[in-house]
């Protein structure tokens, strides 16, 4: 619903909910992507005016935070506490509708916390600390019934949530509580501030740290696709399914294709190709669009298999008994011999890389009779 990447300026370039710079805060500092919000614990902070898409059910924030110090001057209380992204909720106290900030308990830590409209407070901490001058990558989930913090791609703590998210109308807030009566400031760099309206997955976290210097899509490719499609092998007459995962702005539009064409009626997120056949094996691909921009995915191959045959019998000089496997080509077969026709045995596994292949059973003789088969596993 928001992206906030600090690169000059303060803009929002997924949505219009563009920053203001307040008490002299820039966006010039060198940061993990490009540049990000320079904060310096006494008066810079960035605010994002009030707006309906800034209050989701469910939601994720997102970013890259840097301290220069762990101790900032400020009405609050706490000794190391500093707002990271903050949102306030209709209360003059208990008023974190929610906040991802720095705490000082056993160490410096994260906390993500949300409040309800009567005061209830639930609030998690991650498990590892933070030290000045090193980058962390902080995600923090409020799902239906749920809250999560993630510390570099970790999920590191998470909790119950019984309430629906409460909001006021103050703006939302970068390194600051918006309140002279309870604040203390960040002293730092914020750098590639998100806020998504759902609960991102563990696995687009994941990618979202594993992304590193390299960020988010940005410009006129403003998607991100957190979970590629991936190729299977099914059986004739099964299901097939696809799916990917992206982000961006909405709306998200998705084409899926197969052998470069589109598919009809194929437009969500996923694909379920039920009873295929061998004329569905081949490659599938996803188009994705939304205001900024479009994204193609990686190619997924669906391979139907057939079932393995075992030609070409022969008896080799020195007695043993070869074969030759035909079948899908880089699938694994399991070969398995009996003597009796009820009782079979593992013989070997056999990888099927060029559609033929070879076999000989070193251990057979011509004195006993043995019967074989194949099965191609998925």
């Amino acid at each position: 619903m928001g992206w906030w990447p600090g690169d000059g300026n303060a803009n929002d370039i997924v949505g219009t909910n563009n920053g203001i710079f307040r008490g002299g805060a820039t966006a010039d500092a060198p940061a993990v992507v490009g540049n990000g919000f320079s904060l310096d614990g006494t008066n810079k902070y960035i605010e994002i005016p009030d707006s309906p898409v800034l209050k989701p059910d469910e939601l994720t924030v997102e970013c890259w935070v840097k301290w220069d110090k762990l101790t900032t001057p400020g009405t609050s209380i706490y000794p190391g506490q500093q707002y990271i992204v903050f949102k306030q909720n209709t209360r003059g106290y208990d008023f974190e509708g929610y906040v991802l900030s720095k705490d000082r308990t056993w160490a410096d830590i994260i906390l993500w916390e949300v409040t309800s409209t009567s005061g209830q407070l639930v609030r998690i901490d991650s498990t590892s600390p933070v030290t000045t001058n090193v980058w962390y990558h902080l995600a923090a989930v409020r799902g239906p019934n749920y809250i999560q913090l993630y510390f570099n791609g970790q999920l590191e703590a998470q909790t119950n949530v019984t309430f629906p998210q409460n909001y006021g109308d103050w703006p939302l807030y970068f390194g600051t509580s918006g309140q002279a009566y309870y604040d203390k400031k960040l002293s730092g760099v914020i750098d590639e501030v998100a806020l998504y309206n759902r609960a991102l997955s563990a696995s687009e976290i994941a990618s979202l740290y594993a992304a590193g210097s390299a960020g988010k899509c940005k410009g006129t490719n403003g998607i991100v696709i957190t979970a590629q499609p991936q190729s299977e092998v099914v059986a004739p007459g099964t299901t097939a399914s696809f799916s990917v995962s992206a982000i961006g702005a909405a709306p998200m539009k998705y084409q899926w294709q197969f052998n470069g064409a589109s598919l009809t009626d194929a437009t969500n997120f996923d694909l379920a190709l039920p009873g295929v056949q061998f004329t569905n094996a081949g490659s599938y691909s996803v188009i994705i669009t939304n205001p900024s921009g479009i994204k193609t995915s990686e190619l997924a191959v669906l391979t139907v298999a057939t079932a393995p045959l075992l030609l070409n019998p022969r008896t080799e000089l020195d007695g043993a008994f070869s074969f030759t496997l035909t079948g899908a080509t880089g699938l694994a077969h399991l070969l398995e011999f009996t003597t009796n026709l009820h009782d079979w045995e593992f013989l070997a596994w056999l990888t099927n890389t060029t559609g033929q292949t070879d076999f000989t059973d070193a251990a057979s003789s011509n004195s006993v009779s043995r019967y074989y088969r194949a099965r191609v596993t998925y």
